[in-house]
């Protein structure tokens, strides 16, 4: 994906003004800069992941509550779920894939390739946007273990 910054200003989705204020938030908050975007108002999450998706020739999709079938969730463990920030939405084509998983940079083939190797399928990566990501990722695998724990395990 191009610099989003030259992303953000030359398809008109924000002015120089709007990306220095948001530069400043993005400082200031430790947020990232399409957060601080979002944040200030200057465009609406879906719009300006719509926008990207365009440019960087992926697919964008808006998770919200749709129905996960139960064997594309099993097909990526909850581990490397919350560790990559992915979710799985579906199989397409019945049980042999691909898997389609939604990421917050689906040109990120590490994170692709991970994915493929532990879902042992094909996986078709698509753009969704960090909010949703996490709201469906707590909804369906529940909240991320706190640091220095691990699932059933404790450390001291």
């Amino acid at each position: 994906m191009p610099d989003i910054e030259v992303v953000l200003v030359s398809a008109g989705i924000i002015d120089a003004l709007q990306l220095q204020a948001a530069r400043g938030q993005q400082r200031r908050w430790g947020r990232t800069l399409i957060q601080a975007v979002v944040d200030l108002g200057f465009v609406a999450e879906e719009e300006l992941f719509a926008k990207l998706a365009e440019v960087a020739g992926v697919e964008y999709v808006r998770i919200g509550s749709r129905h996960v079938p139960p064997e594309a969730l099993r097909r990526v463990p909850a581990r490397l779920v919350h560790r990559r920030r992915v979710f799985p939405l579906e199989l397409e084509d019945g049980r042999r894939g691909p898997l389609v998983v939604a990421m917050e940079d689906p040109r990120d083939l590490t994170v692709v390739d991970e994915i493929t190797f532990a879902a042992a399928t094909p996986v078709r990566a698509v753009l969704a946007s960090a909010t949703d990501l996490d709201q469906a990722i707590a909804r369906h695998y529940g909240a991320a273990a706190p640091p220095g724990r691990t699932a059933g395990h404790r450390t001291r």
